[in-house]
């Protein structure tokens, strides 16, 4: 007889401060890449990911209690891709866009049956984040070849850095918020230095 799952309640996605680090890191590398005429385009196209991350954060925790958080999350999601659209960018990114939802989606669905610290949901949690840095890189122009290897750098990486940063997490019950600051600061200048890494490697 199979048992129940039990689906679990997650904590509020926005307030993750190493996936907002990875994901300002991996839109900053696409703008990089693909802004070099210009990095309205890239950013304005990142401003969109921004928005479909604090929608899915709202969702996540219910729409009753962060209910303006979703709305100015949809905004955002319409009106960064619709302007730089209209700038002139490359719609190819609206592809990596929509591609997005797969581990998006993934990353919701392992988070409830998981843990939000289980890696199958880290995986996929940083795969939806890094997807901004090709998309961004698209919209300013970028190949796709270009485009594919900043992914393929960024993610095993951050995905790594998350991993271990959470198996610290589960295994140790001593971490106060002076560690947990320590921490945060060191994994920013990683993620910071891999990145300027890819994108010389890309350009």
């Amino acid at each position: 007889m199979r048992k129940p799952r039990i689906a679990i309640d997650l904590p509020d996605p926005s307030r993750a401060h190493g996936a907002w680090v990875q994901f300002f890191c991996s839109a900053a590398a696409g703008a990089m890449l693909g802004g070099r005429g210009g990095i309205e385009i890239p950013l304005l196209v990142g401003s969109g990911f921004a928005g479909a991350f604090l929608v899915g954060a709202a969702l996540a925790v219910g729409l009753h209690r962060k209910a303006r958080r979703f709305a100015g999350g949809l905004a955002l999601t319409v009106a960064g891709p619709a302007g730089a659209l209209l700038l002139g960018a490359d719609p190819s990114f609206l592809v990596v866009a929509g591609a997005t939802l797969a581990p998006a989606l993934g990353a919701v669905w392992l988070a409830k049956r998981r843990g939000i610290l289980s890696r199958a949901t880290l995986l996929a949690a940083t795969a939806a984040v890094v997807a901004v840095a090709p998309a961004s890189a698209l919209a300013g122009g970028a190949s796709w070849t270009a485009a594919a290897v900043l992914f393929a750098l960024l993610w095993p990486v951050f995905s790594w850095r998350g991993i271990r940063i959470s198996a610290r997490l589960e295994g140790s019950g001593s971490w106060d918020r002076a560690a947990l600051r320590r921490s945060g600061l060191r994994e920013a200048a990683i993620a910071a230095a891999w990145t300027v890494v890819a994108v010389f490697v890309c350009s």
